[in-house]
């Protein structure tokens, strides 16, 4: 993926970097799904891919990690456009701050809002949060005060995905034998979002910004806030407070049974 370029994209498909490995990585999936249907104690089995909730839960931890991964570039990003208000090599990390302290305070408070109305709406909110922040740093990126209000927005939104709310549908959904590797399957979904986003944001940059730095990574930014919008339409998708409630009582009462 980091071999893509963007702007030239059907050519690079073609080429063997790129249409190669992922042909090779889509062979590859097929045997891995073939396997797994026939041995008798498999690591991803099937019952933890066949339920929409466990579906749109796994998307969201993608999603997750994609944006996550795309706060690695946000100093890089400061570098090339806000020289001109003081920002250097030096001093650009200290930019990620916002974005830390609505995380460390938000975190808590999703998880307080997940008793109250459900995983639904708590990550419809963060998605939402984090699409405005991508969207005003992709936009308005070029502005300090508001690159710092945009961190703020991307860090809270991201409490929704990264903490309890996505592990809360988990523990719901899966029974109390499958806890733990639903718990796993969280985890590997969200590096493969980690990946895919580094690589796929790099590209970006390398593609669009070799005259413009800054306008590459506002492509980028702008490609991740529309990213963040799925995440926000696919979270329509869970189930409702009363609903998930139910499915939490009736795995309780089986795993009892």
């Amino acid at each position: 993926m980091n071999q893509l370029d963007p702007s030239n994209f059907i050519v690079s498909l073609l080429t063997l970097p790129v249409g190669g490995t992922l042909a090779l990585a889509l062979v590859l999936l097929i045997l891995l799904i073939q396997v797994e249907q026939r041995i008798s104690q498999p690591m991803l089995p099937a019952r933890l891919f066949n339920r929409r909730q466990l579906g749109l839960a796994y998307l969201l931890s993608a999603g997750a990690g994609l944006a996550e991964a795309s706060l690695v570039f946000v100093p890089l990003m400061a570098v090339t456009g806000l020289a001109n208000q003081g920002i250097n090599d030096k001093n650009a990390t200290w930019l990620l701050i916002p974005a830390i302290l609505a995380m460390a305070i938000g975190s808590p408070l999703a998880g307080r809002l997940l008793d109250r109305v459900g995983s639904r709406n708590v990550i419809r909110s963060g998605t939402a949060l984090m699409s405005a922040g991508f969207f005003m740093l992709s936009l308005l990126g070029g502005n300090l005060t508001f690159f710092l209000l945009s961190g703020v927005l991307i860090g809270g939104g991201l409490t929704a995905l990264l903490g309890a709310p996505i592990r809360y549908i988990m523990l719901g959904e899966a029974s109390a034998e499958e806890r733990s590797l639903a718990q796993g399957l969280v985890t590997l979904f969200t590096s493969i979002g980690q990946l895919v986003g580094s690589a796929l944001i790099g590209a970006l940059v390398a593609s669009f910004g070799a005259d413009d730095p800054f306008g590459g990574y506002q492509t980028a930014f702008v490609l991740v806030a529309f990213i963040s919008l799925i995440l926000f339409a696919s979270a329509t998708f869970l189930k409702n407070r009363q609903r998930e409630l139910e499915t939490l009582r009736g795995n309780e009462a089986f795993s009892r049974g």
